[in-house]
């Protein structure tokens, strides 16, 4: 939004002049935009506001130096961004806090108000953190009791002072922003305070997503590099947008680490994404800015401009928006995430959850800036059942609030290390738990032991083949509480732990086998002419899609280039409802990651795009293709009635499935079924009419269907002796 700073930076002098701007000595300096440090506000309001308006909307925060609308250098209208600059840093912070959402009149929405980037220095100030001078001989308790006085602090950092050896150096975290500024400018001279400047998160480069790591070349080429930050960007969108549409068009992109979105109630919604890497967020603005979503109105795509806090899997920011800290994810799924009112506090989300168990951390997400909540909470449970019991309290209404929450387990506990998707936890999928036991119990033997805890719906035992003492048990309940419960209170000795679902454990072996892709090619041993069977690895590979009618081959392209290695795509056929299109990768793996984002993906709204691999989607191709000369398919005959002719078919070189062929014979009509000999290349098809049986020998004979073709020939009744006539061609 604040790109827009750079346009038309001259004062609009419409309106009521601003005081700094009125003075008749013609010496006097305009006021600098940078001192004090954070006292010039961004404000996005409507094209309506004028300069006047808006300076008297801000005068009761405190005394507005410089005041001025954006106009447009070429129509000369507003441009609805205004900036405003106060005398003060705290005056700017009251008006922050308390200006954001309010309305101006005669503009029906609400305002927008940031702190405009043109303050912020070459290297970027930390708003919550001073940086102080203090003796040496007070400690960092004293250093607090001493701000306490003036705002509420945090945490303190002492560090030697290298400038001025005998003397410490504090940095003072605070609640807000309007602490921390009242605590600058009420500082005694000889502590010289000033905001910190920031330093920038660093993240392993060893923790990357592996996908992102072979996906991004210039990405491997960095790993010189001890640490890369994190990179947000600032997306401008239609406000019927949700949150998840927003992460599953982003989501395409390697690296996506967390997406928020805010609404104002008008047209337009702000959604912050984050990504892991600079790389990944820059191939994201290159791709998705400008891009049509929903159909007909385009996002806009920028650099983040604030450094709103983020979080990645183990870490969440503290309620009064400070610092990151880590969060223990032992035991397994015993944090919940609850999606709440703005408004509601850590105290009531401790009252509404503490009957359910004892709550080790409850955290309050919310703005650095306004330090206003954002209606996302985090409980963390000493115990898993203890949340499991909490699961149940989703879709409850919070003393004080009006809306139900919603609650569910955190994601980060799923979250695959090598990948930059962020899974659901569906505690479903969490009713089985793992057991090692004495090869001497029976199945019986468990189940009786494991009932106390909850109903035992299924028990298997696996013997140990490197330890015939021992066997492992599997024990299936009815609920995740009654599993988490089992696994708490069972003897200590089975080791009892949640078993990873069959789906996840599949995954991680395809994706973990060494020279797994030798065994994809052993599936590939039968004859086959498919020329995505033939290839070599890394060759073409093709996708069908099937969407809405309303897209063309230009969306349909900008959607699946998001995804690198595309080559082309085109239409194949359309209808009343809905195209179908190929999309073709240079590689097996482009195509398999772009299958993966993309399949099920509402574009346009509404309409859930279907995308496969073309061998699951050859024979639709090939019924519209290469029988559509045939004429439409006709119905079945019922198979009551007799049958009067048969034909007999030979698939060369392989069979083809008995679908296709019946499509293929149903055309003709009067066809009563098509069936192929068990184990064979060969079948027959019956006709309740000798014309209908003709024509399909006649037409069908020699016909290619994909990589076959077929051989058709009357077939003789057996009559004393075996005899079939060929049909000559």
């Amino acid at each position: 939004m604040q790109e827009a700073q750079a346009i038309g930076l001259s004062p609009v002098t419409t309106g009521t002049p601003c005081p700094a701007m009125t003075t008749n000595e013609p010496s006097t300096p305009v006021p600098d935009l940078n001192s004090p440090p954070f006292s010039r506000l961004f404000v996005l309001c409507g094209k309506q506001i004028t300069v006047s308006a808006l300076e008297q909307f801000f005068r009761p925060y405190g005394t507005v130096e410089q005041c001025h609308i954006v106009h447009d250098q070429l129509t000369g209208q507003s441009k609805g961004i205004g900036f405003v600059k106060f005398q003060k840093t705290s005056q700017a912070a009251r008006a922050l806090k308390e200006a954001d959402g309010k309305h101006i009149d005669p503009e029906p929405k609400p305002i927008k108000v940031e702190i405009a980037t043109s303050t912020v220095e070459s290297k970027p100030l930390d708003f919550l953190r001073l940086k102080v001078k203090c003796p040496a001989e007070l400690d960092s308790d004293g250093v607090k009791a001493e701000f306490s006085k003036i705002s509420a602090v945090n945490s303190v950092q002492l560090v030697p002072d290298k400038k001025a050896p005998g003397n410490n150096v504090a940095y003072l975290t605070f609640e807000s922003f309007l602490d921390a500024a009242l605590a600058y400018e009420t500082a005694r001279p000889e502590h010289k305070a000033k905001f910190a400047k920031i330093k920038p998160r660093k993240v392993s480069l060893e923790s990357q997503p592996q996908d992102a790591k072979s996906f991004f070349r210039p990405f491997l080429r960095r790993r010189s590099s001890a640490m890369i930050p994190p990179t947000k960007l600032t997306v401008l969108c239609s406000s019927t947008l949700t949150q998840n549409q927003i992460w599953r068009l982003f989501d395409i992109i390697p690296g996506l680490l967390n997406c928020s979105v805010s609404h104002d109630g008008g047209s337009v919604g702000i959604a912050t994404v984050t990504y892991n890497n600079a790389q990944s967020a820059k191939y994201a603005r290159e791709k998705l800015h400008k891009f049509e979503y929903p159909m007909g109105e385009k996002i806009i795509v920028k650099d983040a401009i604030d450094d709103v806090n983020w979080a990645g899997t183990a870490t969440m920011s503290d309620n009064g928006g400070g610092r990151t800290k880590e969060i223990c994810e032992e035991p397994p799924m015993s944090r919940l995430f609850i999606i709440c009112g703005k408004h509601i506090t850590k105290d009531q989300l401790i009252r509404h959850f503490e009957s359910d168990g004892t709550i080790e951390e409850c955290v309050v997400i919310t703005d650095r800036r306004t330090g206003r909540g954002k209606g996302v909470a985090y409980v963390k449970f000493t115990k898993t059942s203890s949340a499991a019991r909490g699961l149940r309290k989703n879709a409850t209404i919070i003393d004080g609030d009006t809306r139900p929450i919603k609650v569910m387990i955190s994601a980060s506990y799923n979250r695959d290390k090598n990948s930059s998707t962020v899974l659901d936890v569906n505690e479903n999928h969490f009713l089985r738990l793992f057991a090692i036991v004495p090869s001497s119990r029976t199945e019986d033997q468990l189940r009786e032991e494991f009932s106390p805890y909850g109903t035992v719906t299924q028990v298997r035992l696996v013997p140990d083949k490197k330890n015939d003492k021992q066997c492992a048990a599997y024990v299936k309940f009815a609920s995740f509480l009654e599993t988490a419960t089992a696994i708490e209170s069972c003897n200590p000795q089975y080791k009892a732990k949640f078993c990873i679902p069959r789906s996840n454990l599949q995954q991680e072996r395809d994706n973990g086998r060494p020279g797994g892709h030798e065994g994809g090619e052993q599936v590939n041993r039968k004859r086959s002419h498919s020329p995505e069977r033939t290839v070599a690895r890394g060759g073409d590979s093709k996708l069908v899609v099937i969407c809405s009618n309303q897209l063309n081959q230009d969306r349909i392209w900008r959607l699946f280039d998001i995804c690198p290695g595309m080559k082309y795509c085109t239409i194949v056929s359309a209808n009343e409802l809905n195209l179908t299109a190929t999309v073709v990768y240079s590689s097996r793996e482009e195509a398999q990651r772009a299958m993966e984002k993309i399949h099920g993906l509402e574009y346009p709204l509404g309409e859930r795009m279907i995308v496969r691999f073309e061998e699951e989607f050859k024979e639709e191709i090939i019924a519209k293709d290469a029988l559509a000369q045939l004429g439409p398919p006709k119905p079945l005959v019922s198979e009551l009635v007799a049958c009067v002719k048969k034909a007999f078919f030979i698939c060369m070189p392989e069979a083809i499935s008995v679908k296709l062929l019946t499509d293929a014979f149903c055309r003709f009509g009067d066809l009563i079924k098509v069936y192929l000999v068990p184990g064979k290349r060969h079948g027959y098809a019956e006709f309740a009419s000798d014309i209908a049986a003709n024509r399909a020998i006649q037409q069908l004979h020699g016909m290619h269907l994909g990589d076959c073709w077929l051989k058709v020939l009357e077939c003789a009744e057996y009559a004393g002796e075996h005899k079939r006539n060929k049909v000559e061609h």
